[in-house]
């Protein structure tokens, strides 16, 4: 056998990215996808195991999701020594990826760009809104480059269930807090684009508050790659890394041509090599990567949408490689070179603002305390709620009376999860568990 070839997995939910990926390639012999639930990681590591034994000329992966799964994925790629390139959000800080592993991550990161405009702007706060899991990972990877900038930003964070959801958290903002305020939406762009449709469009919307609020108007920030505003920034970036990866591919393929599986592992390691050093750039820009893998020479537009105003580009974040990132915004001359300004870190927390604290019982971390158990078993079989910070004991109740000890929070509340598990997605696709209760926010 003489040939080399590229598995493709995709996630559950990227029915759009793998529609793209079977139409470009149709004729083309090196791709072949592979659709797996990645939040199961048997599946996973089943499915990378039996293509290694059936296919002796697999030399790498690449894996699309719209989600955060890259540890489980990487384990089982650094297994086979396999080359890697995940096409999705990392939600993971540069000092968490995995020392020694191989891996290219298409996707440029956006917190650099977010943390510049905030400062530039000379924003002191922001409202940061979400309506996905990686919402909140991407959240501290924003925490994250406030602290190593060491600037000091009030960031309060809400997720949102849908459009209307999200849609009546902004009334109740601008309602409740009429001051200058901003907005980082992180949905998918047509999302925030209707939710802005909406407050400009309903009668009991923003127009018919305040007169501060209507001046000032609705101030909501984000970026996109700088491409055609016709296509999708994950359509653009499936087509480029499946270009880059055939042009690898092809002008490598002497190099990389298998006969035998005696010596899959060496080309392996050569489609590494070869993937470092070929130089292609695609409508998304050029495909450079940094000594982690993380994107960089790349441009992202600056999009700003107000009441008063529909989308529009007011500036550029570009990257560079060697001499790091600047924000050049489109209405002024100005340049503006990214600076750090040498300030105390402060995280502002509303210590008034009740709190729960979902758990399990799970010796020795959280368990009853002898003198309730009568109590909280009766309480069980009558079906009502285990909360009282009273009742419980453990590693992880010491642990979160000194986290609000620090914090000066004093309103907490620890109750048990209603139906005892900790999480799993459902047949419907839903979560039950602790991760149900917060993705469904049942107690906010």
């Amino acid at each position: 056998m003489d040939r080399q070839g590229t598995l493709v997995f995709f996630d559950l939910n990227t029915d759009n990215e793998l529609g793209i990926f079977r139409n470009s390639t149709i004729h083309d012999v090196d791709f072949y996808d592979l659709e797996v639930n990645f939040t199961d990681s048997l599946a996973v590591g089943k499915a990378v195991q039996e293509e290694d034994r059936k296919n002796n000329w697999l030399l790498g992966i690449i894996a699309v999701s719209r989600t955060c799964h890259l540890p489980t994925l990487q384990s089982y790629v650094d297994y086979y020594n396999l080359a890697f390139l995940f096409i999705g959000p990392t939600c993971s800080l540069k000092s968490e990826l995995r020392s020694g592993s191989f891996h290219l991550f298409p996707m440029p990161s956006l917190v650099g760009g977010l943390v510049d405009v905030m400062f530039y702007k000379e924003w002191e706060g922001i409202y940061y809104i979400y309506d996905s899991d990686e919402g909140i990972l991407q959240y501290e990877q924003l925490l994250h480059e406030i602290h190593s900038q060491e600037l000091i930003f009030d960031v309060i964070v809400l997720r949102v269930s849908s459009i209307n959801d999200c849609y009546r958290r902004l009334i109740r903002i601008y309602n409740d807090d009429p001051g200058n305020i901003r907005v980082l939406l992180n949905l998918q762009p047509e999302d925030s684009q209707s939710v802005i449709s909406r407050l400009k469009d309903d009668p009991s919307g923003i127009y018919n508050m305040n007169g501060s609020i209507h001046n000032q108007g609705i101030n909501i920030t984000g970026f996109r790659l700088d491409v055609d505003i016709n296509i999708t920034d994950s359509q653009v970036l499936m087509k480029d890394t499946f270009n880059f990866a055939r042009e690898v591919l092809s002008g490598y393929s002497d190099l990389l041509s298998l006969s035998s599986r005696n010596d899959t592992r060496e080309k392996r390691q050569k489609l590494k090599e070869a993937l470092k050093e070929m130089r292609y750039s695609g409508a998304s820009g050029p495909y450079i990567f940094d000594e982690d893998g993380i994107r960089a020479n790349f441009t992202l537009r600056l999009i700003e949408t107000l009441v008063t105003r529909q989308i529009a580009q007011i500036g550029k974040w570009v990257s560079y490689e060697d001499i790091g990132a600047r924000l050049d915004m489109l209405n002024t001359s100005q340049i503006k070179v990214q600076k750090h300004r040498k300030e105390k870190t402060e995280i502002k927390v509303s210590t008034g603002q009740e709190r729960i604290i979902t758990t399990i019982h799970d010796k020795p971390y959280v368990f009853i305390k002898k003198k309730y158990a009568k109590e909280v078993s009766k309480m069980k079989e009558e079906g009502k709620r285990v909360c009282g910070n009273h009742y419980f004991e453990g590693f992880c109740i010491d642990l979160a009376q000194k986290v609000t000890e620090i914090l000066n929070i004093t309103n907490y509340t620890v109750c048990l999860v209603q139906d005892g598990q900790y999480g799993a997605i459902q047949a419907n696709q839903t979560w039950n568990g602790m991760i149900g209760e917060l993705i469904k926010l049942t107690w906010q």
